[in-house]
């Protein structure tokens, strides 16, 4: 792993750090094919983004640093992997911080191809709502709602589960953004719902436009997905496009699937 800019060993960090401690900082999930980081500068751009939001220095990173440190670490060109960037306030301290400092620390796992699945199993949270902020867009290191949120899924034996915010308003999913079709336009919750700014997200809707989808970014009840003739949710590892909401057969291929860059299922 890079720790700062320098190799490291995972005994040389610090364990006890805001990061960890608070959950004060950012962080993005990066995947990397032929040693090539994917949206690579729609990544750092989120990344800074955020640090500005939690008052963090934004670390000295380019996308020419990314090619160094994969070297560094041994990378395969012939292997997919996960790269990890954490980014925290250094210092201890209380709830206030002592420091705007930032530490960040990068390291990668190997990892499946990202690709396109077609899954049946969508629901709404029963337990878990999204809270509206200032940072609700930003990839912060307090995932709580995610990981409950994921435990739910799972416990309900389902592949997605939606997340409704504190409105009641479709918000997002557990670790991806909410996608539905109806007709020519492609609809998505706003950022205004409590939504994350999703990296995929945007390569989707700058995608939609190409192909002549009109988009709209709104406030939506969760009753507005009964019109929907497809149905997805992305993120930058995978696609999950549902073949029914409601006991409603939905469409399950569409020519901006084609555009992402994915492995499709075969027919």
């Amino acid at each position: 792993m890079i720790w700062n800019g320098e190799i490291a060993k995972e005994s040389d960090l610090p364990a006890l750090n805001r990061g960890m401690l608070f959950g004060d900082g950012v962080f993005e999930t990066i995947i990397v094919e032929n040693n090539k980081p994917r949206f690579a500068d729609l990544h750092l751009k989120r990344l800074s983004l955020g640090c500005t939001m939690l008052g963090l220095e934004i670390p000295n990173i380019d996308e020419s640093i990314f090619s160094t440190w994969l070297r560094a670490l041994g990378a395969n060109k012939h292997q997919i992997y996960r790269a990890k960037l954490v980014v925290w306030r250094e210092g201890t301290g209380t709830y206030t911080p002592e420091s705007s400092s930032s530490a960040f620390l990068f390291y990668i796992n190997r990892a499946p191809k990202p690709h396109i699945a077609i899954v049946d199993k969508l629901a709404i949270s029963q337990d878990v709502f999204v809270s509206l902020h200032s940072w609700s867009s930003c990839k912060t290191l307090s995932a709580l709602t995610y990981v409950l949120a994921s435990k739910e899924k799972s416990q309900r034996g389902l592949d997605e589960l939606i997340l409704l915010n504190q409105n009641g308003q479709l918000a997002e999913c557990t670790a991806s953004n909410l996608f539905w079709l109806e007709g020519n336009t492609l609809f998505t919750p706003s950022l205004l719902a409590g939504c994350l700014a999703g990296v995929m997200r945007h390569v989707v809707i700058e995608h939609a436009k190409t192909i002549g989808l009109s988009v709209e970014m709104g406030l939506f009840e969760s009753e507005r997905l009964d019109s929907a003739e497809l149905i997805f949710v992305t993120n930058v590892a995978a696609v999950k496009v549902f073949s029914n909401w409601n006991n409603k057969q939905l469409y399950t291929r569409h020519p901006l699937f084609e555009m992402l860059g994915l492995e499709m299922p075969p027919v």
